[in-house]
């Protein structure tokens, strides 16, 4: 896996699982999932969520630390780095 590590902060979210900030609260509901979110610098990126993350909200800092194919699809993995005021981000 490339060594990629750079900071985002989440825009919009495309396509998500659950709701942004969200997350199943049964455990048997929580698998790995592709996300797809714009960022505040324009990028669409898909990400990969893994069971234990909520979907990324607008606001969201995240720090990509590699990257993977995913049904054929150029995907990175996250960690929640911070949180940025949400009416910052959407002006």
């Amino acid at each position: 896996m490339p060594n990629i590590s750079r900071r985002v902060v989440i825009k919009d979210v495309l396509l998500g699982a659950h709701q942004p900030g969200i997350k199943p609260s049964k455990w048997d509901e929580r698998k790995d999932r592709l996300e797809i979110v714009t960022t505040c610098s324009g990028e669409e990126l898909a990400l990969i969520s893994k069971g234990a993350q909520s979907t990324p909200a607008a606001g969201w800092e995240l720090m990509l630390s590699g990257q993977s194919l995913w049904q054929g699809q150029t995907a990175y993995y996250w960690t929640l780095y911070g949180i940025t005021n949400s009416a910052q981000v959407l002006n």
